[in-house]
């Protein structure tokens, strides 16, 4: 039942992304220029990469609904992954470091029975520091399979997360985060459906970045249901606010 309720939920946000958007600005974004090609509605599966999509810090139980979806939602485009589900609220979550102690050995197993040697990982939520944390799960899985697994891609949601996060700069192929506040309900679906989609990810990028710079997203009334779904958006960012994605590494990098 808990599944069928975040695959509900996750279809209708996905619903309202503007997915066709995202994928005829992406088309523009590559060159040489070319019409644009609006895709069907494809579904691919990786079958190389083991997934770990992480639902980090969420403060609500209402919002860890929410970003358990979007965990469950990325880790159903890979045959091997695992979702890491914190608890609700600031005081009953677990550490970044706790949080992953706690799955290590089921990473551990699943790479082991799977014999992936690289992944893909997802970090959604808030602010976070997952990298020391996840550069010590890599110690100990190379430890305990006697070969080192390498990290292919990694998608932080976290605002302000883009320069603390060296160690995936450092490790991954292509790491992708945010140097400011970052509308990330809106901003990691539309980025990654497009990735999902076969999209290379700078593209994705880009194309993600003109949409979310064409929508500016204002406070509105008190109490009102925009203002509640805004709320979640951090509206309350100052004006200079930089909302966009940035990429290191392999910027031509598909799922």
């Amino acid at each position: 039942m808990k599944k069928f309720f975040y695959w509900s939920l996750v279809t209708i946000v996905l619903g309202v992304t503007f997915s066709t958007s995202v994928l005829a600005e992406s088309a523009r974004a590559q060159e040489p220029k070319s019409p644009t090609i609006l895709l069907p509605p494809i579904r691919f599966t990786n079958f190389r990469e083991m997934a770990i999509c992480i639902s980090g810090n969420n403060s609500t139980q209402f919002e860890k609904t929410f970003v358990d979806a979007f965990s469950y939602w990325a880790c159903s485009h890979y045959v091997t992954s695992v979702v890491v589900k914190n608890a609700a609220g600031w005081l009953e979550s677990l550490a970044e470091d706790e949080l992953i102690a706690k799955y290590q050995p089921m990473i551990i197993e699943k790479l082991r029975r799977s014999g992936k040697k690289t992944l893909d990982l997802y970090l959604f939520g808030h602010s976070n520091d997952f990298s020391a944390p996840i550069e010590t799960l890599m110690d100990a899985v190379e430890k305990a399979l006697g070969y080192r697994v390498k990290i292919r891609f990694v998608y932080n949601s976290g605002c302000y997360n883009f320069e603390d996060d060296g160690y995936f700069q450092e490790n991954a192929q292509t790491y992708v985060g945010h140097k400011d506040i970052d509308y990330g309900p809106v901003y990691a679906p539309i980025l990654l459906k497009a990735w999902f989609l076969m999209t290379p990810i700078g593209s994705a990028v880009s194309a993600t970045n003109r949409l979310i710079d064409r929508r500016p997203f204002t406070t509105t009334e008190a109490g009102s249901l925009e203002d509640f779904w805004l709320g979640m958006l951090n509206t309350d960012a100052p004006e200079d606010n930089d909302p966009k994605g940035y990429l290191t590494g392999n910027a031509r990098l598909t799922f």
